[in-house]
């Protein structure tokens, strides 16, 4: 962890505690719970991780005494985060079991697919392949029950690939051929490669020609879809092996090189890393000794900068043999003794995990009786009156929150004026005989500095404002809701006022957060696959019901996918991207009284993605275009009294487009309306 890092979450950790010691003399158990899991999250990017496991399983005390039952599993999927990073694989599942189990009760169906996926990685992991396949089954009946045909076909491959473990030979054929079925009915170009692929090398590994057949198939798609090179390369080093065992060695040779290079394309460590150390045995069971030697030196460069110790084991026994045959018995005897010291690492932690299994299976059980029975007594003896209190404790949290966010931004706006005034008075002393000269500059530096004053000014009283507004009509309804005469229909109306007030301010909350984390260079983005086409028909049903809220019915919603790709499935941040649009549609609506909004996509080059939200709004003028997406501007700070918002929307999205790795533009006519486009980079699965 960057020294950076390190001091940014050390400096949550310490405004987590603080906060968690307001929780407990105010007793607010819930806020105690919450900020327990705060605290535990704190320590575990710290790595601190016997900290972490402490302050989770304090949270998860204090959620089973309220039975608090998402925020439990909150808790148990986080230990296993803890316990999967410490290899201890039977620990992580038994934390992964608890939580499923309360989501199933709560119906939370994309959690519990989640779940069942990591559940199913890790008894592969430690090689429980009954359980792997039970689980991986469960999730196959879930993705049937809610139509998801993709799903259906990736959860086939998962279970092939366990019975190919098992030696269901059958099973294995019958799951693959279903899968690929699926995915020629879907046209997904690359799954169809990537299935082929899996049945010459699982199915037809005894069936030289067949394997062939399918081997060159699947590299005639891959070479023509982006971003193949890490599959083309065991695709490759696939057909190389099938030339080898026909001693057909000059064939062997060429397609190991060819696999070789598709590695080195990735620019993937650890695919690199094992294209070397397989060319490197190759070239060994060759006798080319030489060459051997050099792609194994290469493997063993990648495997130890990256630490990926697996391989780096693999290597290590290479070179052993390597130099055994060169008869250079010292190095071989010193590498097979690295190699040794590296695998007894890899299998210790395993062997001691296995003695836990029951005993953790039990201790489940057990538990989720208890959560059940907890959960049945929890439905039926809950009160309205009490959603009403608890709403209260966390909008005077979150004021507390917003309180100190504010003195921060005070504290920093004095400490750059006083800074300015400190520079000014050293020029004024040191530079007698350059006054002259300098008085511009001093002046310039001075107007700066105060110009950025103002600007922080007027946003701190912009944002002071924003926040009295929905706290006053919290504060004034719940005030309404006491009075013993109001009528069912009058104290729902009052009710709704408050959510949408609790709401707003939340989403201020955000933006203050995100702010801050992007001046702190804090802010990450995790991609993990998704299907962007479905993503962006998700955002225009959202969309809709936003439009719907802001009783503008009457503009039309269009989703234009004539440029959508048909390779959909990439690696993406679905939450920055997410938060990116609903910035950009959000003020699109706002400003927006008649005509319509449309959105979409299109792919650019070979590996961006170009999105764009145009409206027949009010449009921007010309002159302010240029500072729009600056920190603290906005185009016109009075009219934000009319339309709301802190002017923050703008400057957070350009900035998590090019942590993305795009960019933001904009395009306006004053009274006609607006067209922001944003690039991110596109990188298929």
């Amino acid at each position: 962890m960057s020294r950076q890092n390190q001091d940014y979450y050390s400096q949550a950790l310490q405004i987590a505690q603080q906060g968690l010691t307001l929780a407990e003399q105010i007793k607010f158990t819930k806020g105690e719970a919450a900020l327990h899991r705060t605290v535990g999250s704190a320590y575990y990017f710290l790595n601190d991780n016997e900290k972490a496991i402490e302050h989770y399983e304090e949270a998860l005390k204090i959620c089973k005494i309220l039975q608090d039952f998402n925020s439990m599993a909150l808790n148990y999927y986080n230990l296993n985060l803890v316990y999967r990073r410490q290899s201890k694989f039977y620990y992580s599942i038994n934390n992964l079991q608890r939580a499923l189990s309360l989501w199933e009760q709560l119906g939370n169906t994309s959690r519990m697919i989640l779940v069942y996926r990591d559940i199913v990685q890790e008894y592969q992991t430690v090689g429980e392949l009954q359980f792997a396949e039970n689980y991986a089954k469960r999730a196959l009946g879930l993705s049937l029950e809610i139509g998801s045909r993709k799903d259906e076909a990736s959860l086939y491959e998962i279970l092939a690939s366990i019975n190919k473990d098992i030696g269901n030979k059958e099973a294995v054929h019958e799951y693959f051929h279903k899968s690929l079925q699926i995915y020629e009915e879907l046209g997904d170009q690359l799954l169809i490669a990537r299935t082929m692929h899996n049945l010459a090398a699982n199915v037809y590994e005894d069936n030289s020609a067949m394997a062939m057949d399918l081997y060159r198939k699947s590299a005639a798609i891959y070479e023509k879809l982006p971003m193949s090179n890490y599959s083309l390369s065991i695709v490759y080093n696939n057909l190389a092996n099938i030339f080898k065992r026909n001693h057909q060695i000059d064939s062997a040779s060429f397609y190991k090189e060819k696999s070789l290079k598709k590695a080195i394309l990735s620019e993937n460590a650890q695919t690199m890393a094992e294209a070397y150390n397989l060319t490197g045995r190759y070239y060994m069971d060759e006798g080319k000794l030489n060459r051997a030697e050099k792609d194994f030196r290469h493997a063993y460069d990648i495997a130890q900068q990256n630490g990926l110790t697996t391989i780096l084991s693999e290597v290590l026994s290479g070179l052993s043999s390597l130099y055994y045959k060169k008869e250079y018995y010292k190095a071989a005897f010193d590498y097979l003794q690295k190699y040794k010291d590296v695998s007894d690492s890899l299998i210790s932690e395993e062997n001691r995990g296995i003695v836990h299994q029951l005993t953790m299976q039990h201790e489940f059980e057990k538990d989720e009786r208890e959560m059940r029975e907890a959960m049945k007594v929890k439905l039926e003896q809950q009160q309205q009156a009490v959603k009403y209190q608890q709403t209260v404790i966390v909008i005077v949290l979150f004021a507390l929150v917003l309180t100190a966010i504010l003195l921060v931004f005070l504290i920093r706006s004095n400490r750059h004026k006083k800074e300015a005034n400190r520079e000014l008075n050293r020029y004024k002393d040191t530079l007698e005989d350059m006054v002259e000269m300098k008085t511009c500059e001093l002046t310039i530096a001075k107007e700066k500095a105060e110009e950025a004053s103002r600007l922080k000014s007027a946003f701190l009283a912009n944002m002071s404002h924003e926040i009295r507004t929905p706290l006053n009509g919290i504060i004034g309804f719940l005030r309404f809701i006491d009075s013993d005469d109001l009528t069912p229909s009058r104290r729902k109306e009052y009710i709704k006022v408050i959510n949408n007030s609790s709401e707003q301010l939340t989403k201020i909350i955000d933006d203050i957060m995100d702010i801050s984390k992007i001046e702190a260079q804090q802010m990450t983005v995790s991609p993990v696959p998704v299907q962007i086409n479905m993503l962006m028909k998700e955002l225009r049903v959202l969309f809709e019901t936003y439009l719907q809220a802001a009783n503008k019915e009457h503009i039309e919603l269009v989703l234009d996918d004539s440029g959508f790709i048909e390779q959909d499935l990439i690696y993406v941040d679905t939450v920055r991207l997410r938060q990116v649009f609903n910035n950009l549609i959000m003020n699109a609506i706002k400003f927006t009284e008649k005509g319509y909004i449309r959105f979409g996509y299109e792919l650019v080059g070979n590996n961006m993605l170009e999105f764009f939200i145009e409206d027949t709004g009010i449009g921007i003028p010309e002159d302010q275009l240029e500072f729009i997406f600056q920190r603290f501007n906005q185009v016109d700070l009075g009219n934000n009294r009319f339309y709301g918002g802190l002017g923050l929307g703008l400057s957070i999205s350009r900035s998590l487009t090019q942590m993305m790795g795009g960019d933001i533009y904009v395009k306006s006519t004053e009274g006609a309306g607006s067209t922001f486009s944003f690039t991110i980079a596109c990188n298929p699965c």
